[in-house]
């Protein structure tokens, strides 16, 4: 898996923290082919003009995604599978996992599961 960064980043007069928090959880919604929004961090951290409407990106979270009861964290794919970035500390938060991983996830979870994170 991957988790969220062990650092803040201080960029234009704001400081981002994208630690994975640890503690205990709860799913609270599981979505298949999940949409993701850009949010105001990434405009400024990818360096990238913000748009007056913001559009969903398909393929971001991989093909499912599993949303915790803490505000913008949940556990889902990747489409940087192919990549370096898995068991590493590289997210803004979230977790990542390999494809196969969260189709066996998918097979265990359901809404209201306990997640421990720690």
């Amino acid at each position: 898996v991957s988790t969220g960064m062990t650092q803040d980043i201080k960029i234009q007069n704001c400081t981002y923290n994208f630690t994975t928090p640890k503690g205990r959880f709860k799913i609270w919604k599981i979505v298949e082919n999940p949409l993701w929004i850009p949010p105001d961090w990434y405009y400024v951290t990818g360096n990238i003009p913000k748009l007056e409407d913001r559009y969903a990106q398909s393929g971001i979270m991989g093909d499912r995604a599993f949303y915790l009861d803490y505000e913008g964290l949940a556990i889902h794919g990747t489409s940087f599978e192919n990549e370096l970035y898995l068991g590493q500390a590289v997210t803004h938060g979230c977790i990542r996992l390999k494809k196969e991983d969260l189709e066996k996830l998918s097979k265990l979870v359901k809404k209201g599961t306990v997640v421990k994170i720690y």
